[in-house]
């Protein structure tokens, strides 16, 4: 009995590595992409949290003097990566602090390299 229940739970281990359920069949890749090497960027979901990034790419610019702006890695599920937090530029300490604080809440669609989601390194400006 346990050698036959060994057998069917190495089975099903196999099929597990070679068809995943609910997941992806891609390498993910060694480091994050940038967006100019994904078909499809991460994008910014929009919702009630304030600061947040700027669902419209044009909505504030990145050149701005009075825009700030962050790095952050977006993983495969559109979760932002937290320990990847990096404020580029802030025209204030309170505006820093604010995004700290909402930063773990924000939420983006994947990025995309052909049918795989992606890492994706992103910039972007953050609007309140």
């Amino acid at each position: 009995m346990s050698r036959h229940l060994s057998l069917v739970t190495a089975c099903g281990l196999l099929l597990c590595a070679v068809y995943p359920v609910g997941g992806q069949q891609c390498t993910p890749p060694v480091s994050p992409a940038f967006e100019f090497q994904v078909d499809s960027p991460a994008s910014a979901i929009p919702d009630s949290t304030h600061p947040h990034p700027a669902a419209d790419r044009f909505a504030a610019r990145k050149d701005d003097p009075e825009a700030m702006v962050v790095q952050f890695v977006v993983d495969t599920s559109g979760i932002p990566i937290a320990r990847t937090f990096k404020i580029l530029r802030s025209p204030s300490g309170g505006l820093s602090d604010s995004v700290r604080a909402v930063f773990p809440r924000w939420r983006f669609t994947p990025s995309r390299q052909g049918s795989c989601r992606v890492p994706q390194l992103v910039q972007t400006a953050v609007v309140r």
